[in-house]
C-alpha cells in the first residue's frame, strides 16, 4: 500500500453568485499551495469547477489532509445571503463538501503532466460519482493493497460528526493548528488572544480529532 487519492466536490455550489464562484476557485487554488507547503509529496487539482482530486503518496498523511480539507472548505466565507424556501421562510442554502478516499496504489502519478491513473483514483472517483450529491460524510474505498485499513471508516465518521457542529471560525483556526502553528502564532495571524484561540479549539473538539489523527499516524510509525 503505497499511495492514496482524495476525490471531493462542493455541495450546492450552484447556489453561489458569480463573485462567490470566482472566490471559491481562487480559494481552492490557495488550498493546493497550502497543501504543497506542508506535504511536499502531495498535490492536487481542481476538476469540474467545484471538485478536487488530491494525490497522497504517503498514506500516513491521509487523515490529516482529509481533515484539513474539510475544515478549510467549511471556513470559506460565502456571501450568497438568504434564499426563500417553498413556505416563504428565510434560510441559508446547505453548503459543505463530499469527500471520498481511495486506497490501492497508483500506476501514474505525474504532477508535471497532470496525470493520475490507477486503482486509488478509480476507487475514489467512482464512488464520488454514485453517492448522494447532498452527502457530507467522508468515505473510504480500499482496494487489495489497502484492505487492512477498513477500520479507518468509523474514525472518519466520528471526525465528520465533530466538524459538522463546528463553526467556520473554529474550522479556520483548526486548519492552522493541524498544519502545525502554535496557539500563539494563530492568535497573531487571526488577531485574537491566545486564550480565545484555545477556547475556539476546545469548543470545536480539536483535541479529540488530534488524538485520532495521532493514533492513525502512529499506526504507520510502528
Amino acid at each position: 500500500m503505497k499511495e492514496a487519492t482524495i476525490s471531493a466536490d462542493i455541495i450546492n455550489s450552484t447556489s453561489f453568485n458569480k463573485d462567490d464562484t470566482v472566490m471559491l476557485s481562487q480559494y481552492l487554488s490557495d488550498f493546493f499551495v497550502l497543501l504543497k507547503s506542508r506535504f511536499c509529496d502531495s498535490w492536487g487539482r481542481v476538476v469540474r469547477g467545484d471538485g478536487m482530486e488530491i494525490v497522497v503518496p504517503n498514506v500516513k498523511d491521509l487523515v490529516r489532509i482529509a481533515v484539513v480539507l474539510k475544515c478549510y472548505i467549511k471556513a470559506f466565507k460565502v456571501n450568497f445571503g438568504f434564499f426563500n424556501n417553498i413556505r416563504g421562510h428565510r434560510r441559508i442554502p446547505n453548503f459543505g463538501i463530499r469527500v471520498v478516499i481511495g486506497i490501492g496504489g497508483l500506476r501514474i502519478n505525474d504532477q508535471k503532466l497532470d496525470l493520475i491513473d490507477g486503482e486509488a483514483i478509480y476507487n475514489s472517483g467512482r464512488m464520488l460519482s454514485i453517492i448522494s450529491s447532498r452527502m457530507r460524510d467522508t468515505l473510504i474505498v480500499v482496494g487489495e493493497e489497502g484492505i487492512g485499513l477498513v477500520w479507518l471508516q468509523p474514525m472518519l465518521s466520528l471526525i465528520d460528526e465533530i466538524i459538522l457542529h463546528s463553526t467556520a471560525k473554529q474550522c479556520d483556526i483548526m486548519v492552522k493548528r493541524f498544519l502545525g502553528l502554535t496557539e500563539t502564532q494563530i492568535a497573531q495571524k487571526v488577531g485574537i488572544t491566545q486564550s480565545a484561540v484555545n477556547t475556539h479549539l476546545r469548543r470545536a473538539g480539536w483535541h479529540a480529532i488530534s488524538e485520532a489523527i495521532d493514533f492513525y499516524e502512529g499506526y504507520f510509525s510502528k
